[in-house]
């Protein structure tokens, strides 16, 4: 057949064929997905079990637990398992959802799983980290309330909806958001007030601005603004003061943890939400997790630690580890980095603490690099690239040219039980927080290669061996450890601080040999078995190798010798090397 066709149809029928072999080969299922659809929990549920069943050698889902409401909080491991196991490799934790309204989390977090799915075989990077790291993957950490969010008209809290009492009445969730004219939106309403806070902007009547303090009275009409329209439920004056939840996810952990009266949305204590002490677990039970990434819109920059302190109080070489990641999100990006104190001052504040705030305690408890990407920001300049602090009118303008008149909705009036005459109008959902369209796309595709750029500087051990003959059943292991990786093994400084991770530590198993020696290393005990503690290596950003430490060991290089007798001619040796966050290496050498 295909010598009766042309040479470029020869060609391309020959690159199909061969295409479909590899992807027999490989096992790997392309996923066809219209991006710009955002997946509520069903399809996401759906997508998952799909792409894991059809990929087993690189996938496995299970659940670290469940929500308030009973719904899986799924976890993807992603490793190569033919390889070794997920839980000897270096690994990166990922996860959207904490933010329950911020849907383009969830969205670019299976962006991710799909491209190293679909790639895998084909690009040589791909295939080489899902080889030899590990990759978890929680999409969605808060499902219950962005199933609220893909189903009401409502704009959801950063909550969990474990009824919770927010205004201190002796109620719980009782004064919630309403569409109060019925039209199938929940917007922004306001209410003209000659004493309100807030006042049309000079630039543009659309927009709600700050009141001027200098302002007098004939400078308004002025208002009171509601974030969301809705009625006063309890009659006590307020309005949607108490909705479904109560405890934000992400102020609810132990690093610098206050109480609500210092930090809203903390709750009663640290850890007081299944969704968060199930991940808190599933952390202290994954040891070689030395990255943690927790995905979040909008604004298009990238947080660091610390959201209490300055840089100086920071160990000096984890800050230069962090700039340099940081440098690779600004590139892929053009988007910023800084840490939420500095972000808060450069608004012109003093400085506010955020407290309780997952990726300060996964740096400041865990010891693990953390980050906080912004997913999310209008583009304007010609690149399309995202642009920080843009005026709201020029955001209305362009997404309207964009995206249609669905996102937005000009002031109209309507009558409220409550209140008499007010005004609704705003940003409609999935706007300002999510993108729409092709920009969906764009933006995970985007923090995906960043992604895949930080996975790649994890430690990563390296085990050689060399074994010389001494005499008739007598030999000399020579053991090359070696952290080939960006990072050292330890990950940051801080884990030395707060003990948290393991040195180096080499055991030795026989079967028909004997162990003479060991040399090289201080002997001691660790997981319950004697063996070498090797402390830690550094990564090759600071090893400064010489040919000296080719030899005789280094900065990143350890070399240790075992002597050993041969008693029988099945005799072996097995070397185990336990970098924790760097792997586990294992060496089966036959005598």
């Amino acid at each position: 057949m295909l010598a009766n066709i042309g040479s470029k149809a020869r060609v391309f029928w020959l690159s199909l064929l061969f295409s479909a072999l590899f992807s027999i080969h490989t096992g790997v299922v392309a996923q066809d997905v219209q991006w710009a659809d955002y997946m509520d929990y069903k399809e996401m549920t759906n997508s998952l079990k799909n792409w894991t069943s059809n990929n087993p050698k690189l996938t496995s889902l299970s659940s670290i637990g469940k929500s308030y409401e009973g719904r899986e909080l799924w976890l993807v491991t992603v490793t190569n398992s033919e390889k070794g196991a997920s839980e000897d490799k270096p690994a990166l934790y990922v996860q959207g959802g904490i933010d329950s309204d911020e849907i383009i989390s969830t969205q670019s977090a299976m962006y991710l799983l799909n491209k190293l799915l679909t790639k895998y075989g084909i690009d040589e990077n791909i295939t080489r980290l899902v080889d030899n790291y590990t990759l978890y993957l929680l999409p969605n950490l808060i499902p219950d309330q962005s199933e609220r969010y893909h189903h009401l008209p409502i704009s959801v809290r950063d909550s969990t909806t474990r009824p919770y009492d927010n205004d201190n009445d002796g109620l719980f969730d009782e004064d919630d958001q309403e569409d109060i004219d019925g039209d199938g939106r929940v917007l922004q309403m306001r209410v003209r007030n000659p004493q309100g806070a807030y006042q049309l902007s000079k630039e543009d009547s659309r927009v709600m601005v700050t009141r001027d303090p200098l302002a007098v009275n004939h400078d308004g009409p002025f208002y009171d603004l509601y974030p969301r329209e809705g009625i006063d439920n309890d009659q006590d004056g307020l309005i949607n003061e108490d909705a479904v939840g109560g405890v934000d996810p992400n102020r609810n952990w132990p690093a610098h943890w206050r109480q609500e009266y210092a930090q809203e949305w903390a709750g009663p204590y640290p850890l007081s939400e299944i969704e968060t002490r199930s991940l808190a677990e599933f952390y202290f039970d994954h040891p070689n997790i030395g990255m943690i990434i927790d995905l979040h819109s909008t604004g298009n920059h990238l947080y660091r630690p610390s959201s209490v302190n300055t840089d100086d109080m920071m160990d000096l070489q984890d800050l230069n580890y962090y700039k340099t990641l940081g440098k690779l999100y600004s590139n892929v990006t053009n988007g910023p980095v800084w840490t939420p104190w500095e972000r808060s001052k450069s608004g012109g504040k003093p400085g506010t603490p955020r407290t309780g705030i997952l990726m300060d305690w996964a740096y400041e408890h865990l010891g693990v690099f953390s980050f906080v990407p912004e997913l999310w920001n209008f583009p304007f300049d010609k690149n399309q690239k995202a642009l920080i602090g843009a005026p709201e009118g020029e955001k209305i303008d362009w997404a309207l040219k964009n995206f249609g008149r669905e996102v937005w909705t000009d002031w109209y009036e309507v009558k409220h039980p409550d209140l008499g005459k007010v005004e609704l109008g705003g940003w409609n959902k999935p706007m300002p927080n999510n993108p729409m369209g092709k920009y969906v796309e764009r933006v995970a595709d985007e923090i995906t290669t960043w992604l895949l750029q930080v996975w790649q500087k994890l430690p990563y051990l390296k085990v050689d061996t060399d074994v010389k003959v001494l005499k008739k059943n007598q030999y000399k292991i020579i053991v090359k450890i070696s952290n080939t990786g960006f990072m050292p093994t330890n990950v940051t400084n801080r884990a030395l601080t707060t003990e948290m991770v393991m040195p180096i530590f080499l055991t030795v198993e026989s079967s028909g040999a004997s162990v003479l020696a060991m040399t090289g290393a201080e002997t001691g005990k660790l997981y319950g078995r004697s063996g070498l503690v090797l402390g830690h290596l550094a990564g090759w950003k600071n090893a400064k190798v010489t040919q000296k430490n080719r030899t005789e060991g280094g900065r990143n290089i350890k070399f240790v010798e075992l002597i050993v007798e041969k008693t029988n001619d099945a005799s072996e040796i097995e070397i185990t090397v336990n970098g924790q966050r760097a792997g586990v290496v294992r060496e089966v050498i036959a005598l």
